[in-house]
């Protein structure tokens, strides 16, 4: 299965990481960790991301390697007390057997781009100075990830 392998750290804990696979962009991945406390922190960046063609066995070979650095955390079988360095390192010479063949998932998400567009405007159009908030978030991120908003929350525009 195509996807990403990502992997996580934090300052608040260093010398934890977290190693992981989505089909989801890894910084919306790292968002819902900081939201759910993962391992009860909510400062995870973003430190290692690479859209390969088949993430599953990627991943398990990367977690095999660090299985002796695995926290052992109950519900946590993707942390691993490893230097953030060699884990990026470890995931780059495990990703690179593993390259994919097609292009990230960002052309779907930009050719969606008109309808959510729409969307914003008719929302803007009933709703008047809630459309303030949705101008403040479109200035505060990049293109790409206000459209990811975007489509995350439409059904409740």
């Amino acid at each position: 299965m195509r996807g990403f392998i990502y992997i996580l750290h934090s300052n608040e804990r260093p010398g934890i990481v977290k190693i992981g696979k989505t089909t989801k962009s890894p910084k919306i991945r790292c968002n819902e960790h900081n939201r759910d406390w993962y391992l009860s922190i909510n400062s995870w960046e973003v430190r290692f991301w690479r859209w390969i063609e088949n993430c599953n066995i990627a991943e398990t070979e990367i977690h095999k390697l660090f299985v002796k650095h695995n926290l052992g955390a109950r519900g946590h079988r993707e942390a691993f007390r490893v230097d953030v360095r060699v884990a990026e390192e470890t995931a780059i010479r495990v990703c690179d057997k593993y390259p994919a063949k097609g292009d990230e998932p960002t052309a779907p998400i930009l050719r969606k781009k008109k309808t959510l567009d729409r969307i914003a405007y008719a929302h803007i159009a009933r709703n008047g100075m809630l459309t303030e908030k949705i101008i403040e978030y479109k200035k505060l991120m990049s293109e790409l990830d206000f459209y990811k908003w975007l489509m995350e929350i439409k059904e409740l525009l």
